[in-house]
C-alpha cells in the first residue's frame, strides 16, 4: 500500500505492507492513498530513501522513474545520476546527460553542474572543456556551493580557463564557506600552500579539521599528517594522529592504513610490529607499493625471517619463463652469479655440436656479437663465409649481412642483397624478410619503404610469420603502402595464426583496442597471453599494463617476464622504478641499478636519468659522479628536460664535470623553459642567494611560483615551500 504525510510541506511518502502509525520525517499523521496521488516530489523523497536507507538501488531506480515522468527537477537529475552510475540499472551515460539537460533548460542548479561535469569529462558525449566551465559559473554564480567547488578546480588547473590560482581560492572558499566538504579540503590546502592566497598554515589546519570532521577522508588523512609531523603550525600529537588515520582508513584509505601501521612499526604508538602487520597487509594487498615494502620490514621486525627472505627470493626469481635465455642472460651479466661467459657460449656451443654447418653459422654469431669468445669481425665472416659455401642459406644470410654493412668484409651492398636473394631462392624465406627489414632502417642499403614492402610480401606469400607481422605493422603505419588499418589485422592475424608471438601481439593489441577491427577485449588478452607464453615482452607489456589496476602484483610479474627478455627498456624503466621506491617488491638498488642499465641500453631516457642519480648517491652502485654525469649527459641529449636541472647542479657544484657557473645557468633556464619545476626551483634559489646570477627577491618568487605550479614529486614540492616561507619571511623583513 502507498500513504504519504498530511502535514503540508512534509512530503513523506511510503510504500509497505502495513502504514507506520507516525511519519517517521515529522511526526505528523499519515494518510493511505491511490499510487496516481503521489507527487513527483513524493516519488523522488521514496526514491532517494530506497537508496540512501534501504539501499535497495533497483526499486530507487523505478521511483526515481515515476518521478521524473511527473517532472520533479530533483528526481530527473537523480535519475540520471542513476544512469550515469549504473545504479540500479545498466550504466546508460549519453541517457543520464539527457536528463541532466532536460533539468538544466529548467534552472535546475544540480543538474546544472552534473551537466558540465559530463562536458568537462566527456560522459556521454564530447569533451567541451569551455562549456563545462560556462555550466559551472552558471551555478556557481547561483550560489550553488558544489559547481563553486568545481569552478575552483577548474582554475586551479586550467581545465578550460586559464590558470588562475587566485580565482580557484576565491571559488574554494565561497563553497566551503557553504559546507561543501571537498571545497574545505582544498581551501585548506590553498591556506596550506599558499595557492592563491597568503599561505597560513594554522588556518589550514582548522580547515582540515573541519572537512575531517564532516567524513571528508583526504581531509582526516591531512589532519591526521598534521598531528604526525606537526605540520601547519599543530602540535604533535600521536594519538591525535593515530585516531585520525584509523577513521580514514576505516572508509578504505590505502594511505591513512600506510600511515597507522608506519606510526605501530616505528614505535610512535605502542603496539609495535605486530599491531602494524595488519594495517601493512591492508594497504599491501590492495597495491600500496610503500605498504609492500614496509610490510616486508615489518615481517623481519616479527621474526618471520623465512617468511620474508621467501618473498625476496620469490619476487626475484619468479615469473621467468625462459628459463635457458634467463640463464644465460645471469651468465652474461653476473646477475646472481659471478659473470661467466665461458660458460655462457658452453651452452651455445652444445646446441651447435650436432649441427655440422649450421654450427659454423652460430659460432660465426659467437665471434660476431664477442659473446664468450673475442669479438672478431673478421672470423665471424671468415665461419659465415664457409657455411655459405657449403650451402647454408643461414650463412648465405649473414654473409650477405656482413657485406651490406662492411663488417669483417669490404662492404659491397650489390653482393650482400645478391647473397641474401640467392638465399631465398633456396628456399630460406626468413631471408627475404631479413633483406625487407634491411630496406626498412636502411641498414647497409638505402633506407626504401617500398621496395621493404616487396620483400616483405614476397616472404609473407610464402607464409613467413614474421614477414607478415611486419607487413602488417607497415599497412599500420603507412610505410610503403597506404595506411589500411583492415590490411593490417590481416595480416597480423595470418602471424598469429602461425604462433609467430610478435604476431599474436599485434593482433591481441588490435582486438583490445578495436584497430581495424571489432573490439573484442578477452579475445585480445588471451592473443596477447599467448604471445607472452612464447616470451613476447611487448605482449608482456601490454598485459602488465592492463591488468596494473586490478591485480597489480601480477602487471610486476608481467614486467618481469618482459625484462628477462633482454629487449624490452620499457618493461626494464619500470622495475628499475619498482626496485628503487621498494614499490610493490622489497627494495634493492642492486636491482634497481642493473634494470636502468638495462634500460638505458634499450634507450629509455627515464632511466638514463635515474642510472644517473643512482651513480651521483652511490646507490645500488658505486658513487661515481663521472658515470652520473654521462649518465645525465645522455638522458638530456635524448630530450629529457629532467636532466637540466642534474646536468646545472653538476655545473654549479663541479660534479663529475668541471665547475662552469654559466653552463650551469644554461642548463637551469633551458630546463624551465621546457617545464621543469626544479629548473625553476634552481633558478628561484638562485635569484634569492645571489649565485649565478645577481640577486632578485622579484625574480625569486617569480620562479618559486611557477616551481610551486609545476609537477613535482613530495620532497621536491616541501623544498619549494620552504623556499616559498624563505622568501615569504625575506619580503616581510624588507
Amino acid at each position: 500500500m502507498y500513504y504519504r504525510c498530511v502535514t503540508r510541506g512534509c512530503g513523506f511518502a511510503g510504500e509497505a505492507d502495513t502504514m507506520p502509525g507516525r511519519c517517521p520525517a515529522c511526526g505528523g499523521p499519515l494518510r493511505a492513498c491511490r499510487e496516481e496521488d503521489l507527487t513527483g516530489e513524493n516519488w523522488t523523497n521514496m526514491g532517494l530513501r530506497a537508496l540512501n536507507q534501504d539501499k535497495d538501488a533497483e526499486k530507487a531506480y523505478r521511483y526515481l522513474q515515476r518521478a521524473a515522468m511527473q517532472g520533479d527537477l530533483r528526481g530527473i537529475n537523480t535519475l540520471g545520476w542513476c544512469l550515469e552510475t549504473g545504479t540500479g540499472v545498466a550504466a546508460d551515460p549519453r541517457q543520464a546527460i539527457w536528463l541532466y539537460n532536460e533539468a538544466r533548460e529548467q534552472g535546475y542548479l544540480p543538474a546544472c553542474t552534473n551537466f558540465a561535469r559530463c562536458k568537462q569529462y566527456g560522459i556521454g558525449t564530447r569533451v567541451d572543456l569551455k562549456e563545462a566551465v560556462q555550466g559551472y559559473r552558471y551555478s556557481a554564480m547561483a550560489g550553488f556551493a558544489h559547481a563553486q567547488y568545481l569552478l575552483g578546480l577548474c582554475y586551479l588547473y586550467g581545465n578550460g580557463v586559464a590558470a588562475d590560482q587566485k580565482r580557484a581560492a576565491v571559488w574554494f572558499r565561497r563553497a566551503a564557506e557553504q559546507g561543501d566538504v571537498g571545497a574545505m579540503a582544498r581551501w585548506a590546502g590553498c591556506l596550506e600552500f599558499g595557492w592563491g592566497v597568503a599561505a597560513a598554515p594554522e588556518q589550514a589546519a582548522l580547515w582540515y579539521e573541519r572537512a575531517a570532521a564532516k567524513g571528508n577522508v583526504f581531509a582526516q588523512r591531512c589532519t591526521g599528517l598534521n598531528y604526525r609531523f606537526g605540520e601547519c603550525g599543530v602540535k604533535i600529537n600521536a594519538k591525535e594522529a593515530a585516531s585520525w588515520f584509523r577513521l580514514a582508513a576505516d572508509q578504505g584509505d590505502l594511505f591513512a592504513a600506510y600511515n597507522l601501521g608506519m606510526m605501530y612499526l616505528q614505535g610512535e604508538i605502542p603496539g609495535g610490529a605486530a599491531q602494524a602487520q595488519p594495517w601493512l597487509e591492508y594497504a599491501a594487498q590492495r597495491g600500496l607499493r610503500h605498504a609492500m615494502y614496509r610490510l616486508h620490514e615489518c615481517l623481519l621486525q616479527l621474526g618471520k625471517v623465512e617468511e620474508a627472505l621467501k618473498m625476496l627470493r620469490t619476487a626475484a626469481e619468479a615469473g621467468h619463463p625462459a628459463a635457458q635465455a634467463r640463464l644465460g642472460y645471469y651468465y652474461d651479466v653476473g646477475w646472481h652469479m659471478p659473470a661467466n661467459l665461458e660458460k655462457m657460449i658452453y651452452w651455445y656451443r652444445r646446441s651447435a655440436q650436432g649441427g655440422g654447418v649450421l654450427c659454423l653459422n652460430n659460432l660465426g654469431l659467437c665471434y660476431q656479437r664477442g659473446r664468450g669468445v673475442e669479438q672478431d669481425a673478421h672470423k665471424a665472416a671468415e665461419l659465415f663465409s664457409k657455411a655459405a659455401d657449403a650451402g647454408d642459406p643461414h650463412g648465405m644470410v649473414n654473409l650477405g649481412d656482413c657485406y651490406l654493412t662492411g663488417s669483417g668484409v669490404g662492404q659491397d651492398t650489390a653482393r650482400g642483397v645478391s647473397l641474401m636473394a640467392q638465399a631465398f631462392e633456396k628456399g630460406l624465406v626468413s631471408a627475404g624478410d631479413t633483406l625487407g627489414k634491411r630496406y626498412e632502417r636502411g641498414v647497409g642499403v638505402s633506407k626504401d619503404l617500398e621496395q621493404a614492402v616487396v620483400w616483405y610480401r614476397r616472404a609473407a606469400g610464402k607464409g613467413n610469420a614474421d614477414a607478415q607481422y611486419r607487413l602488417g605493422r607497415c599497412y599500420e603505419r603507412g610505410d610503403g603502402v597506404p595506411a589500411d588499418a583492415g590490411q593490417a589485422v590481416d595480416w597480423y592475424r595470418r602471424a598469429a595464426e602461425q604462433d609467430d608471438a610478435h604476431g599474436q601481439y599485434a593482433y591481441g593489441r588490435c582486438l583490445v583496442h578495436g584497430i581495424g577491427c571489432q573490439t573484442d577485449p578477452a579475445a585480445g588478452q588471451d592473443m596477447l597471453s599467448r604471445a607472452a607464453a612464447q616470451g613476447d615482452s611487448a605482449a608482456m607489456c601490454e598485459l602488465g599494463a592492463l591488468v596494473w589496476t586490478q591485480d597489480p602484483a601480477r602487471a610486476v610479474d608481467w614486467y618481469r617476464r618482459a625484462a628477462a627478455q633482454d629487449d624490452c627498456p620499457a618493461a626494464c624503466r619500470v622495475l628499475g622504478d619498482l626496485y628503487r621506491k621498494g614499490e610493490l617488491v622489497t627494495r634493492n638498488l642492486r636491482k634497481a641499478a642493473e634494470y636502468y642499465q638495462k634500460a638505458a641500453r634499450g634507450g629509455s631516457i627515464d632511466a638514463m636519468y635515474q642510472l644517473g642519480a643512482l651513480y651521483e648517491k652511490g646507490h645500488g652502485v658505486p658513487a661515481n659522479t663521472q658515470k652520473a654525469y654521462r649518465c645525465y649527459l645522455d638522458a638530456y641529449q635524448a630530450g629529457s628536460s629532467a636532466a637540466c636541472w642534474a646536468l646545472g647542479r653538476c655545473a654549479q657544484e663541479g660534479r663529475g664535470t668541471r665547475r662552469n657557473g654559466r653552463q650551469a645557468l644554461a642548463y637551469y633556464r633551458e630546463g624551465a623553459g621546457r617545464g621543469d619545476g626544479m629548473c625553476m626551483y634552481a633558478l628561484a634559489q638562485c635569484y634569492f642567494t645571489g649565485r649565478l646570477v645577481p640577486q632578485s627577491l622579484r625574480q625569486a618568487r617569480l620562479w618559486c611560483s611557477r616551481a610551486q605550479a609545476a609537477p613535482l614529486e613530495i620532497g621536491q614540492q616541501r623544498a619549494v615551500t620552504h623556499l616559498q616561507h624563505l622568501l615569504d619571511d625575506a619580503a616581510m623583513q624588507k
